[in-house]
């Protein structure tokens, strides 16, 4: 296979056809591997949960664990929504996601714009849900459209959130799997293996920032939203 149809398979999906819809079929697949990684980490991380003196595995994952959530509820303080499990689950899942890419033959879920948007679609419909549950629906109704001159701003504001959530890591880890095909693609055989390591670390580092970028956004604009004023009540 010569390099440049193998570039055209790192920058394309193969998809299969259902009433009508195209699904891309290493997605799904990938997806579907991330999700068996995270069960199986679970189930690892519950054989070596012993009393007494913890596992490197268990220090490291509670201290992740405890960081994501004190982060979650100081973000959230006062607010009285538990929305830690969420938080963790969601970091978990991308970081995952983001470093899957990274072995030889698959691709990161994320190197799919159809995953980043349904995740900031996510993202989007949470933001929408707390405000109203927090403001009330005339609250909310007063905070996005009866504010002039400021409510066209207010409601595009509101609209692009998911298309920059999903922009923002869409792009990161596609351009990060994207490099690092052509350094094997475009450099020799001997000398590949340390440019492309040292891409390889990077992108382990962006693919972590941006799994907690996505979090934090998301967490800070449920704290926005639900922010209540007395103007607001």
């Amino acid at each position: 296979m010569t390099g440049l149809a193998w570039l055209a398979i790192e920058v394309t999906h193969p998809t299969i056809n259902i009433g009508g819809i195209d699904f891309n079929v290493d997605t799904i697949r990938n997806t579907l591997i991330v999700c068996a990684l995270l069960i199986v980490f679970a189930l690892i991380l519950r054989r070596q949960l012993h009393p007494g003196v913890p596992s490197p595995l268990q220090n490291a994952t509670e201290a992740l664990v405890e960081y994501i959530g004190n982060l979650t509820e100081e973000t959230l303080e006062g607010r009285g929504i538990a929305l830690a499990p969420l938080a963790i689950t969601l970091f978990t899942f991308l970081l995952i996601a983001n470093w899957l890419g990274l072995i030889p033959t698959l691709k990161s879920p994320t190197n799919d714009w159809n995953t980043t948007l349904g995740l900031a679609l996510m993202a989007f419909v949470l933001v929408q849900f707390y405000s109203i549950k927090k403001r009330g629906f005339g609250g909310y109704l007063k905070h996005l459209l009866l504010q002039p001159p400021f409510f066209p701003l207010t409601v595009i504001d509101e609209l692009a959130k998911p298309l920059t959530l999903s922009f923002r890591l869409y792009f990161n880890i596609f351009v990060g799997e994207l490099l690092l095909t052509l350094i094997i693609l475009l450099v020799p055989t001997w000398v590949s293996w340390l440019p492309g390591a040292a891409w390889t670390l990077f992108s382990l580092f962006v693919g972590a920032v941006q799994a907690f970028i996505f979090t934090v956004l998301t967490i800070s604009y449920i704290a926005v939203a639900t922010d209540v004023e007395s103007g607001d009540a």
